[in-house]
């Protein structure tokens, strides 16, 4: 076999192994998946460093994503549109943490957690409650 049959059947073998995996691309250096229409698990949702005007978060996504969260005050037990984000992290990562900050003390809020994988697959978590604290 010469030089050139090597080489073909070099580049066969790794468009065939590309089919195989699913990948179709690595623009940008990444491979994209051939057919990702799977969105992101999101999970293990924990609220912590709650104060008078802000509460932090963190989660886990089951593959690397995006993370935004969508919140707002639950009014005399009527709830009210989400009315705040945090801005949108675009890093790939598996583990999130957000900041939702302008919270009024005493106050219940409901928040959602919003991903996107690099397919571009959007998950949004169930909606969360939490109370802000009164200190005195």
């Amino acid at each position: 076999m010469c030089y050139k049959d090597r080489v073909r059947l070099f580049v066969r073998v790794i468009i065939l192994f590309s089919l195989v995996a699913g990948v179709t691309s690595c623009a940008g250096g990444e491979p994209r998946p051939l057919s990702d229409k799977i969105p992101p698990t999101i999970s293990d949702i924990r609220i912590f460093g709650i104060d008078l005007d802000h509460m932090d978060i963190s989660w886990k996504t089951s593959e690397p994503a995006t993370s935004q969260v969508e919140y707002g005050e639950v009014v005399s037990g009527a709830t009210t549109a989400y009315g705040m984000v945090t801005p949108l992290d675009e890093n790939l990562v598996t583990v999130h943490a957000a900041t939702l900050s302008g919270l009024a003390p005493t106050a219940l809020y409901r928040f959602r957690i919003r991903a996107k994988d690099a397919a571009g697959n959007e998950a949004i978590s169930e909606e969360t409650l939490q109370a802000t604290y009164f200190h005195l």
